[in-house]
């Protein structure tokens, strides 16, 4: 009993975490976005994708980065 219980349990922080993730990836996409309307924001977007490609790699369970 104690082993369903405990997969039930993690089966929903996991749920959780991929709904929070899904969140955080569309206000980044929203933020993205309005950066972009921004006169100086493609440069932003710019310096920030090459401190990206500099740092080290990123967790591939994070997913893609967001598009250029």
């Amino acid at each position: 009993m104690s082993s369903e219980r405990e997969r039930d349990v993690l089966n929903e922080a996991l749920r959780t975490a991929l709904d929070e993730n899904r969140l955080l990836k569309q206000e980044i996409c929203l933020l993205h976005a309005q950066l972009r309307r921004h006169p100086s924001g493609e440069l932003q977007i710019r310096q920030a994708r090459r401190q990206l490609a500099s740092s080290p790699p990123h967790d591939p369970w994070e997913g893609p980065l967001p598009p250029p």
